[in-house]
């Protein structure tokens, strides 16, 4: 009994550790700004829209950068991809990427981009971005938050269970 006790602790603990980080690591997903993110302007080469049916992504590649400019389908299924789909070759583009991500541009295959625009319209801008990452990313934060919950209640209940064991055992060895 008390070494099922303790299994169940790590168990549940190691649960937590991990949800907890997840959670972590999908904090700054939606909270694109012009301070962590790097503004480039670019030509474009073409259009790639890969629509499967249920979901729509899309690929801007240009004639300066070697990565392509990626949206992805949480934010494509929101926002349409008319404006994108008229973009012409050898338009004139500018966009917001990540700063981490800014200097894969030239050694990926493709890079997300956080805001795009033309010299007229604004396609994507980071408020919009923000808004389509949160409602994208609130699912798996509620289960995340769901799990982590249960898994610390887990790990308390145990943890008090073998307490619990451990003292009524001194009891009766006394």
């Amino acid at each position: 009994m008390k070494n099922t006790n303790r299994i169940a602790v790590i168990i549940f603990s190691l649960i937590l550790v991990v949800s907890t980080g997840l959670l972590i690591s999908m904090g700054g997903i939606d909270r694109q700004s012009e301070d962590n993110t790097v503004f480039f302007t670019a030509t474009v080469k073409n259009t790639e829209i890969m629509d499967t049916g249920e979901n729509i992504s899309v690929e801007i590649n240009t004639e300066e950068f070697k990565a392509g400019l990626y949206l992805q389908q949480s934010i494509c299924n929101e926002m349409g991809v008319e404006d994108i789909e008229a973009l012409k070759i050898g338009e004139k583009i500018s966009f917001r990427v990540e700063k981490a991500k800014a200097e894969q541009l030239d050694k990926a295959e493709f890079v997300d981009i956080a805001a795009l625009k033309t010299e007229m319209k604004v396609i994507l801008s980071l408020e919009d971005y923000n808004g389509y990452m949160r409602d994208a990313a609130y699912p798996a934060r509620t289960v995340g938050g769901a799990i982590a919950m249960l898994s610390l209640f887990g790990a308390l209940f145990f943890w008090v269970k073998s307490r619990r064991a451990k003292r009524s055992n001194r009891k009766a060895e006394s």
